[in-house]
């Protein structure tokens, strides 16, 4: 199957958005390392015509799901990449790599024990991040992805005995 990348614009408080023009070049380089990726981008219902922009500039999906339905996204997708809100937490209690954007000065908030990277913003705001760190962090990620997904594509299923034979 082909990768599945989750981008999320939630962000909860102005301070954390990061600007939409550069989510979509994080995640046409996301696409570009692994074409045929699927991204979907996420976000709460006042961001509905947002998401829907950066995902037609992108080449993505855009969703507005329930907490149960994001969480069910978190859980499947290979990446995650995202502001630090909730999202980042939950791709750490389900051990998905992720790229999460952090507010400079605050590495006591990490997802933990997360794989992936943390990129933290030079100011007060992730506004301050240019997109050219955060690109850095999510190529790598995305790529280790698709290698562990081509991997577990390729390798045989283990199949049960049947029930005779236990």
């Amino acid at each position: 199957g082909r990768p599945r990348i989750l981008a999320n614009i939630a962000a909860g408080e102005a301070r954390r958005r990061w600007p939409s023009n550069r989510v979509v070049a994080a995640i046409r380089a996301a696409l570009h390392t692994s074409p045929g990726s699927v991204v979907v981008v996420m976000a709460p219902p006042d961001e509905l015509e947002e998401a829907g922009r950066i995902a037609r500039d992108a080449g993505a999906h855009a969703i507005v799901p329930g907490l149960r339905d994001a969480f069910a996204l978190v859980a499947t997708a290979d990446v995650v990449f995202t502001p630090d809100t909730s999202i980042a937490h939950a791709a750490s209690a389900f051990t998905k790599p992720s790229v999460v954007m952090m507010i400079g000065g605050s590495a006591i908030f990490e997802p933990y024990e997360t794989p992936g990277r943390f990129v933290y913003s030079p100011g007060p705001t992730l506004e301050s991040l240019e997109a050219q760190p955060v690109i850095d962090a999510l190529v790598p990620v995305v790529q280790a992805a698709s290698g562990d997904r081509a991997r577990r594509a390729s390798t045989p299923q283990q199949l049960r005995p049947a029930k005779d034979e236990l």
